[in-house]
């Protein structure tokens, strides 16, 4: 199974921020990559409204298509 989430890092602690499909103590392992690495990335790239972009490039929808 792989699955690309979203999660937001408070306090110590990494809080999906949609449901997981994962028994109760299943190990998994993580790949950490920040919303902001992809939207340093990509810059240059598509030329356009700055503040569109950098919602399209930190989309769920563009983590799924190309998940790095």
């Amino acid at each position: 199974m792989d699955n690309y989430i979203t999660a937001k890092y408070e306090h110590d602690v990494l809080k999906p921020l949609g449901t997981i499909d994962l028994r109760e103590n299943q190990v998994v392992t993580l790949k950490l990559i920040p919303s902001e690495k992809a939207v340093l990335d990509s810059r240059g790239i598509v030329k356009g409204n700055p503040a569109y972009l950098d919602e399209i490039a930190e989309s769920k929808e563009l983590l799924e298509w190309n998940p790095s």
